[in-house]
C-alpha cells in the first residue's frame, strides 16, 4: 500500500507546527495527537481481553483476510472508502497513519498502476483474448492444453490470469469528495 502521509513535520504559515501530509494537505500536529490516542483506543477496544491472537483469529489476521488468493496489495476505492460514516473514516485514517509511520524506515514505491480486471482461467481465454494479451496455446492431440505467456512462462488451462476489466472500474470517481454511495446498514 503507497504511503497516504508523507511523514514530514513542518511549520505551517501560521507558525504552528503540522503534521503528516495527506495529498497535499497539512495536518495539524494536535490533530495527529489525537489520532495516535484513537489508534492506542482502537487497539485496546479490539484487543479480546486475557487472549493473544492466535494463528486461527482469521478476523483479526491479515495474512487471512485475502482468503486464497495470491494477492500482494491491498486496494481499496477511494470512494466507498469516504461513503463510510464520519467515525469510521476518522479511525481508519488514523490506522494508516500509524501503518505509514511503523514503515517510514521501509523503502516503498512512489506510487503504483491499479487497473480494474476480471479472473478466470486459461482455458476461459477466447482466442481474441490470447492474441491482445501475447499467449499462445498448444492444443495436441491428448487435449492437454500448454499456454505460454508473452514471457514465454508455461501456464495449465486451470491456472489463474487477469484481464482488465471490459467498461473499467464500476466504482465512479471519488470527485474531490463530493461522491457518496450509501453503505449497506446491517
Amino acid at each position: 500500500m503507497p504511503q497516504v502521509g508523507s511523514g514530514r513535520t513542518k511549520k505551517a504559515k501560521n507558525g504552528r507546527k503540522t503534521g503528516h501530509q495527506l495529498s497535499g494537505s497539512k495536518i495539524p500536529a494536535d490533530v495527529m495527537a489525537y489520532r495516535r490516542g484513537r489508534i492506542a483506543q482502537l487497539i485496546a477496544k479490539n484487543t479480546p481481553k486475557g487472549q493473544p491472537m492466535t494463528d486461527t483469529d482469521e478476523r483479526r489476521d491479515i495474512h487471512t483476510a485475502f482468503g486464497l488468493s495470491y494477492s500482494n496489495y491491498l486496494v481499496m476505492p477511494r470512494t466507498l472508502l469516504q461513503s463510510m460514516p464520519e467515525q469510521w473514516q476518522h479511525d481508519f485514517v488514523t490506522l494508516i497513519d500509524q501503518f505509514n509511520d511503523a514503515f517510514a524506515h521501509v523503502e516503498q514505491a512512489e506510487c503504483y498502476i491499479v487497473t480494474a480486471a476480471n479472473e478466470c482461467t486459461y482455458s476461459d481465454l477466447t482466442d481474441e483474448d490470447m492474441k491482445a494479451l501475447g499467449i499462445t496455446c498448444d492444443r495436441p492431440e491428448d487435449d492437454y492444453e500448454t499456454y505460454w505467456d508473452k514471457d514465454g512462462t508455461e501456464h495449465e488451462s486451470g491456472d489463474s490470469i487477469t484481464l482488465p476489466r471490459p467498461g473499467g472500474d464500476p466504482v465512479p470517481h471519488y470527485n474531490r469528495g463530493r461522491t457518496h454511495i450509501e453503505p449497506k446498514q446491517g
